[in-house]
Order: C-alpha cells, then structure tokens, then sequence
C-alpha cells in the first residue's frame, strides 16, 4: 500500500513537472498550476473584478509535494500590486500562516501549526474573511484565527506563489459580506 502510494505521488509530480511553463500559469484538466519563474513575479492576479470592503475569498487546492523544499499555497488580497498586499499561507508540513507584504518584503503577523499535515494531492480550502479590519482565516470551512489587519493597499485579489511551491488549484470564489458571488473560476475552460 505505502509502495503504491509513493508510485502515486511521483507519477503525479513528474507529469505536472513534466508540463512546459513557457507562462508559468497553465491550466491543465481543469486546475489551474501557478508556477513562479525564475524571473518573474510571485503574485498573480484576477484581471476582470476588484475587491474593497466585507467579503469572502476562498479557494481549493492540492500541493504536489517538491522534493526539496515545503510546498504551499497563497492566496493575495488588498493589494496594489505584486509588492504590496495581504498573503493567507497554507504550507507543508502544517503550517498558516498570515503576512503583510509592503514594498515587496513579506512580515509575518499571525502563525500556526495545524492539526494534520498538508499532504500530497488531497484537497483543501484555504479562505480568508474579511470583516472591517479583522481577518478570520478558514482552513477546511473552520475558522483557525481571527487577526487585525491593516489598511488596504488596493482591490486586486489573486494567488501567490513562490518559486518552491507547487500548488494546484481547483477553484477560487469571492463573495460580498452578505455571501453574493462577485467572482468564481473553476479553471473548466481557458479566458
């Protein structure tokens, strides 16, 4: 069983390693690989909406385990731009964790250690809630903190990611403060 489970895992690594990122942000069977380039931004962002005020972004998503580093998943929000921003972080083994991002340099505000480590190819959701200034951070629909965020740099919202991590994600919605949808992809087709 475990023999058939590391087959797994490495046929799964080497075929979305194996997947040319000429853009780095590729979508392949309806999730969405966002890989960072050597030469290129972390941040990724959704081109057609923006968001102020209450609300709620949420995502799902798999990391495909890197071999050499811990894998994670970051989703960006209040942000002007790449350098400047509010990053949720969920990373292998188990952590979240919650960053201000100013000028291009992250500081960490708020972290945990989860219950159970992130696995290779299992689903999760990651989401961050905003109400006014507070942040409730939700991993797997239960909230795991509450935390005061500062003033908002921008309305763009969208993924982060850095050059070791390797997430797949299957879907990303946002959703007003009173839980209308503004925005949904699930990566079924490409725009």
């Amino acid at each position: 069983e475990r023999l058939n489970r590391v087959w797994e895992m490495g046929a799964r690594t080497c075929r979305i390693a194996a997947i040319p990122n000429h853009d780095a942000w590729r979508v392949v069977d309806g999730k969405l690989l966002p890989r960072k380039l050597e030469r290129s931004g972390c941040a990724g962002f959704c081109a057609s909406a923006g968001w102020t005020g209450d609300g709620l972004m949420e995502s799902v998503f798999e990391l495909a385990a890197n071999p050499h580093d811990n894998s994670a998943f970051g989703l960006m929000f209040r942000a002007s731009g790449e350098k400047d921003g509010v990053i949720v972080v969920a990373s292998q083994p188990s952590v979240c964790r919650v960053l201000v991002r100013e000028n291009g340099v992250n500081r960490t505000i708020w972290r945990t250690v989860l219950s159970d480590p992130l696995v290779d190819g299992v689903p999760y959701k990651l989401g961050a809630r905003v109400t006014g200034n507070v942040l409730a951070v939700l991993f797997n629909d239960v909230k795991v903190a509450d935390v005061f965020l500062p003033p908002a740099a921008g309305d763009r919202f969208g993924f982060y990611t850095e050059k070791e991590w390797w997430p797949v994600v299957s879907s990303v919605t946002l959703r007003d403060g009173k839980g209308v949808p503004l925005f949904h992809d699930d990566f079924s087709k490409a725009d």
